[in-house]
């Protein structure tokens, strides 16, 4: 491992989670869910880390991170549900009805050069070790403008069912 080549991490995971069932009636019953999950995490350049990543036509070991990083993110998730469950006269229907709904969202900043990188390849009638050494670098990328990012995802469902006991021995 080449020093400063390792991001460092924060990343925390938090999940809650809530449930209730009742008894709405002998033959019905109810349940409901809902939860949250967030997952953050920042990852970003060594204390100690070059400032743009340099890369040497890859012929030397790079020096400095990935030039994406830092990426900080946070990736929240929400979700809810319910269930109706309903045993009709003389037990041998069950009918279930309920729907769910999820929302995902991710927040953050990230990029590919957001810290820059320059090149030193083999050109000018040199090696890229020789570039280097001359300050004749081939490109530098960098990544310029807001960085910022916001993504949104929405999914509902419904569902309905009926469990029937058409024998004894026999249930569809």
């Amino acid at each position: 491992l080449v020093a400063g080549q390792n991001p460092d991490m924060d990343i925390h995971n938090h999940r809650s989670r809530l449930a209730w069932h009742t008894a709405v009636s002998p033959a019905t019953v109810v349940d409901f869910g809902a939860g949250f999950t967030r997952v953050r995490s920042f990852l970003r350049p060594e204390s100690d880390a070059v400032g743009p990543r340099v890369r040497i036509g890859y012929q030397v070991e790079e020096l400095g991170p990935d030039s994406h990083f830092p990426i900080d993110r946070a990736q929240n998730t929400y979700s809810a549900g319910t269930l109706v469950a309903h045993r009709g006269p003389g037990g041998r229907h069950q009918w279930t009805f309920g729907g769910d709904f999820f929302r995902f969202q991710t927040n953050g900043s990230e990029t590919k050069n957001n810290r820059g990188e320059w090149g030193f390849t083999n050109n000018f009638g040199r090696l890229g070790i020789d570039n280097l050494r001359m300050g004749a670098a081939s490109y530098y990328f960098v990544t310029i403008g807001e960085m910022a990012r916001g993504f949104r995802n929405s999914q509902a469902n419904l569902y309905a069912g009926d469990q029937w006991k058409a024998h004894r021995r026999l249930q569809i």
